[in-house]
């Protein structure tokens, strides 16, 4: 802008200086280096900043400003984060110089109207006269709700009226209508009276009775109105007749045929009004008129009759019973008897007693038979016969109850009896025989000594040992059976019996004798015996078991060889003493 000036010194002296004008330089500017942007750039187009010369502002010079990547040009947003009533949302703008460039994004404030509402739930029901109320809450806070009034309904009339109270023929009745919603709500209206609606009682009062010939009439009130009556007939009934009465004591007349105890009666009657109505009815047959007290037929001291109770009324001549059942013998005349423990009786046979004695099952107390189970003070006595009920009860024959019987001579013992008890037949030396049942199964020790007069006798199966001095003395016993599964033969059990001329030992006799010194004398004395055959494992365990014996008499020891064999074997030492008797011995 301005020309310059050149200065010369002096070389004498350097204040001595000369000038001379420069001319203006285009290019001499005075730059501010201060470069202020006059184009901006942007995120696509350089810009450019200018400098000024501090000697004529008009002088300028430019320099490029570099693209500006953040220089964006952002005009339109849109919100793509909608703010809601508790969060901040956001909204994005594109630049418009490219696409391509990021978006600039801002924030959008919350919105405190922006709710998340759900469908409205009912929290109070509407009516059909009463609003009700539903809610709606926000699904981001479950403080914020939104509340609406429901309507009241108002009724809906089902229009089909029913008879509440029913109209009578005194009164008006109700319908009532109901609301389909609520069925407490209900709408009526009147009913007009109804001249047939009558409340009948349903009891019907004859006022004019029937009888076999003429129908009747009966009358219904209606519960509103006395005045309101029904009438019905009454059908003839054909049982009331006008039955005949005594004139004197107004009781019915019957035409009657009796009834029996077996039989049924009749009795008849006609009516007045029509002769062709009868009634017969029938007289119950009148039963038997029993006694309570027994009625006793043929009944005996040794055989049974029967006892029943008999009606006291006859018929033709016979005599009715029933409950017929077993009368017992009554035993032989002038027996007494004792009542022991209230069930069973002792049978005591009075003393000097002849002739035959029967002994009964059962005597006779009151009405009540009760078994007879023991005898008593029938020794030393002079009956000649024993006999005994087949029913009788009796298991034991008392010991010494029947001894010393002199003139007793024949016996059936009754079946029930086991045991016969000790000396039970002691000297009854008239007994020819004697009958023992199946069923016994003890003969206790002199059961039958000194009875002279038996010939025989046969021991049931059941008895296992024949005890001591059973049968000695019996004199006239001639033959005896002795039972399969006997064991024992003790002392003295047929000593003396001098006229037994056979007998068979079992073999299943394990011992004969009882034992020791005051054991043996079983056979002793049986003298007519021609033989008699001991069987192997038989031990004779007493003393003299043979005494008496002769040289006619033969004597078979089975399973020893000779005499020294059975001693060895535990017979006692001295069993064949005073015997003189042959005895063979077979291995």
């Amino acid at each position: 802008m301005t020309a310059g000036v050149s200065t010369d010194t002096c070389y004498y002296n350097t204040v001595h200086t000369r000038t001379q004008t420069v001319v203006i330089n285009p290019d001499a500017h005075s730059w501010k280096n201060n470069y202020q942007v006059t184009t901006a750039s942007n995120c696509t187009t350089p810009g450019v900043s200018t400098d000024t010369c501090n000697h004529n502002a008009a002088h300028t010079r430019t320099q490029t400003v570099v693209i500006n990547p953040s220089a964006h040009n952002y005009t339109t947003y849109t919100v793509t984060t909608a703010a809601t009533c508790m969060a901040t949302g956001i909204e994005t703008a594109p630049c418009t110089r490219d696409a391509n460039h990021d978006k600039a994004t801002r924030t959008v404030v919350i919105n405190p109207n922006a709710h998340n509402y759900g469908s409205f739930s009912v929290v109070t029901a509407a009516t059909c006269t009463t609003a009700g109320s539903q809610r709606k809450t926000c699904s981001y806070n479950s403080t914020h709700n939104e509340t609406q009034t429901i309507a009241a309904l108002g009724h809906n009339w089902n229009n089909n009226y029913q008879v509440t109270t029913p109209s009578t023929c005194m009164a008006t009745g109700i319908e009532t209508d109901r609301c389909a919603r609520d069925n407490s709500h209900s709408r009526t209206q009147t009913v007009a009276i109804n001249p047939n609606a009558h409340s009948w009682k349903n009891n019907y009062v004859v006022t004019t009775a029937s009888n076999c010939t003429t129908p009747g009439e009966s009358t219904d009130t209606c519960n509103n109105n006395a005045a309101h009556t029904r009438t019905q007939s009454v059908a003839i009934n054909p049982d009331a007749h006008n039955w005949p009465r005594n004139i004197l004591t107004n009781s019915f007349v019957w035409d009657v045929t009796p009834a029996t105890c077996t039989e049924t009666g009749m009795r008849r009657r006609v009516c007045r009004r029509d002769n062709s109505h009868t009634e017969t009815e029938t007289i119950n047959a009148l039963g038997h008129d029993y006694s309570t007290t027994w009625s006793y037929m043929l009944v005996f001291e040794t055989s049974n009759g029967f006892r029943e109770h008999r009606c006291s009324r006859t018929e033709n001549g016979t005599v009715h019973s029933k409950d017929r059942e077993t009368a017992y013998a009554t035993g032989t005349s002038g027996l007494i008897f004792l009542l022991v423990d209230d069930s069973y009786y002792q049978c005591t046979v009075p003393y000097n007693f002849s002739g035959t004695l029967h002994i009964p099952a059962y005597h006779l107390d009151g009405d009540i038979y009760r078994p007879i189970k023991t005898i008593s003070g029938a020794s030393n006595n002079d009956f000649t016969r024993l006999t005994f009920a087949s029913e009788l009860q009796m298991t034991y024959i008392n010991s010494f109850g029947f001894s010393n019987n002199r003139n007793l001579t024949s016996v059936t013992i009754p079946a029930g009896v086991t045991t016969i008890g000790e000396s039970a037949f002691y000297g009854c030396t008239s007994l020819t025989s004697i009958t023992l049942p199946a069923g016994l199964t003890s003969i206790e020790q002199g059961a039958f000594y000194g009875c002279t007069s038996l010939t025989s006798i046969t021991i049931p199966a059941g008895v296992t040992s024949i005890k001591a001095i059973t049968f000695q003395d019996c004199t006239s016993l001639t033959s005896i059976t002795l039972p399969a599964g006997l064991t024992s033969i003790d002392r003295f059990a047929f000593r003396d019996c001098n006229k037994l001329t056979s007998i068979t030992i079992p073999a299943s006799v394990r011992e004969i004798g009882e034992g020791g010194l005051y054991g043996g004398f079983t056979f002793a004395g049986c003298t007519s015996l021609t033989s008699i055959t001991i069987p192997a494992g038989v031990k004779l365990t007493g003393v003299q078991m043979f005494s008496g014996w002769t040289a006619s008499q033969t004597i078979t020891i089975r399973g020893k060889a000779n005499r020294a064999a059975t001693i060895s074997d535990g017979w006692y030492s001295s069993w064949d003493y005073l015997c003189n008797a042959t005895i063979n011995y077979v291995p």
